[in-house]
């Protein structure tokens, strides 16, 4: 049944304003609902005489057009009316204003506490009990275009604050892409590795480090820096200085180490620090060493099965020096072997119901990873699938490492410079110019090349013999023929001096066409070679082989 609207109003109050003050549609526009014809034209009368534009709807889906069309500045709306009822109706007009605040004002014959409620949870703002006065509707849509105008008013004043916002955060996505380029571009690339980071701010806490060594091995760093954004990442830069640096003149790892945690612990807030993981693999890919401070866990896959690299250590940057315990750890390593290392969000990582990736999801791809397989990709897989649209919690990086001899290729090196007060020297030689080569001093004493060098320099010209006896004939001094007849076409030799602060390195490299016979005989280093006493490998730091490139490589330390 409908209730009837008593237009309580004295006679003065009734009568319209004088056309020279009221002029229609001064205060906006409104919408008027109710399902009487008798009651909605009165409706529509108070409204007017307010100085609204008015528009009427008579049931539930002609108010929702009408809403649409006209785009109100207020709604008066009866509970009861046909089909939709006022109390949907509203739901749906107040997810309609697309944020905009639009008044809604509801008419209903009840006055119990639960149908004001009612009112309230649909979206109304204000009600009115029926039968209606004129002063009270006044009353109510003067109050609720207060709260209008006052929204509106907040809205464009903020409109500048996102334009300020948009422009800090269009600043920071610039410097971060100049901060990543100034911390990654010293990098080292190489198909061995996959690498996945995420952030979960404009700037990445969690740091990913690449260097080649000189015996031709790789050095990586992972770590996280207290906190993610810019906060967490502004301590990335003295790291990534410290640590290329370092790593290219062939610096020990805890000596690494220990230079950045010095940096960090000067630079940092005390509440601040970094956990981290530096793994090296030596030139001929045998030998690892790790260290783990207060990172998650490592892993190595071996032939014989799984092994953690877990924290022993404490983070870099809280104590003034490392402890004695905190020493980094050796391992042997083969062909074939995988190394995996991550930050903690990959594993804190929640997806929309707030479950945590965690360690189970991760164990159970550890468990089915072959040996000399990979198991980033699929890895990489389930955790963006365990996401999904979740919003990161914390930076996330997940490295794999597809450990060989040759961790990265010659062109990686520092190719084409030597370090200070270092030396480079090169020759291409004929099969028959070979004999010319030694004595080596010879070609290498008259350029001052071996001042201070006297000791090293018979061990030079001995690696360098049997470099080239590997590459396919002898080439030594006793007369041999120089080079045999399997190898032929041309030979090149490269001999590089870096001076160590405790010693030097010598890198001898001899290339050209390498026959079969010879990459077995090199490849397989077995016994003596003409009294080199365990051959190559054993004298020499490293030694590298490279089939394709018809190229073999030593590194000598002292």
């Amino acid at each position: 049944m409908q209730s009837s609207i008593a237009h309580c109003c004295s006679a003065e109050e009734a009568r319209p304003d004088p056309p020279s003050v009221q002029v229609a549609g001064w205060r906006g526009k409104a919408l008027a609902v109710d399902g009487d014809p008798g009651n909605l034209l009165l409706l529509q009368r108070m409204l007017e005489r307010m100085g609204f534009a008015v528009g009427t709807a008579g049931n539930g889906l002609e108010a929702l057009a009408q809403f649409a069309a006209l785009r109100p500045d207020l709604v008066v709306l009866d509970v009861v009316i046909p089909g939709i009822d006022g109390m949907e109706a509203g739901r749906r007009i107040r997810s309609m204003s697309e944020g905009d605040f639009v008044p809604i004002i509801f008419l209903t014959s009840l006055a119990d506490e639960a149908s004001m409620m009612d009112c309230i949870r649909a979206g109304g703002d204000d009600f009115l009990t029926k039968p209606l006065s004129f002063k009270l509707l006044q009353a109510r849509v003067m109050i609720t275009e207060r709260f209008r105008d006052l929204q509106r008013t907040m809205a464009a004043s903020s409109e500048p604050l996102a334009e300020l916002l948009e422009r800090e955060q269009s600043e920071q996505r610039l410097a971060e892409r100049v901060f990543s380029r100034a911390i990654n571009s010293r990098n080292v690339e190489t198909q061995a590795i996959a690498l996945m980071q995420c952030s979960a701010a404009t700037f990445n806490g969690d740091l990913v480090l690449t260097q080649g060594l000189p015996d031709g091995g790789l050095r990586i760093l992972m770590a996280d820096i207290t906190g993610h954004g810019l906060g967490a990442a502004i301590g990335a830069l003295p790291v990534a200085e410290a640590f290329h640096a370092m790593t290219l003149k062939g610096v020990e790892d805890l000596q690494v180490l220990e230079e950045v945690n010095c940096k960090l612990y000067a630079i940092l807030p005390s509440d601040r620090f970094m956990a981290a993981s530096m793994v090296s693999i030596c030139g001929n890919g045998r030998r690892l060493t790790w260290w783990n401070g207060g990172m998650p866990s490592g892993w190595l896959r071996s032939r014989g099965g799984l092994t953690e690299l877990a924290s022993h250590a404490s983070p870099l940057g809280v104590l003034p020096q490392l402890m004695p315990s905190d020493a980094p750890r050796v391992l042997s390593v083969q062909d074939d072997d995988g190394l995996l290392l991550l930050s903690d969000g990959v594993i804190e990582a929640v997806d929309a119901d707030g479950v945590a990736f965690g360690d189970g999801r991760l164990s159970q791809h550890l468990q089915v990873w072959p040996h000399g397989g990979p198991v980033f990709g699929d890895l990489r897989a389930a955790w963006e699938r365990h996401c999904g649209s979740a919003a990161l919690v914390d930076d996330a990086a997940l490295l794999e490492l597809a450990i060989g001899p040759s961790p990265l290729d010659s062109a990686a090196l520092e190719v084409g410079r030597a370090w200070r007060g270092g030396w480079r020297w090169s020759v291409e030689l004929g099969s028959d110019q070979a004999e010319g080569l030694f004595p080596l001093k010879t070609a290498l004493a008259p350029l001052g090349l071996l001042d201070g060098l006297d000791r090293q320099a018979e061990v030079l010209e001995e690696i360098l013999s049997q470099l080239c006896e590997q590459h396919g004939g002898s080439m030594r001094r006793s007369g041999n023929p120089a080079v045999s007849a399997r190898h032929g076409g041309s030979l090149k030799v490269l001999i590089q001096f870096d001076p160590l602060p405790h010693g030097g390195r010598f890198v001898i490299q001899a290339s050209g066409r390498l026959s079969a016979d010879a990459w077995r005989s090199g490849r397989s280093c077995s016994g003596p070679a003409n009294g080199l006493a365990g051959g190559l490998e054993a004298f020499c730091h490293s030694v590298r082989y490279d089939a394709d490139k018809g190229m073999i490589e030593a590194h000598y330390l002292w």
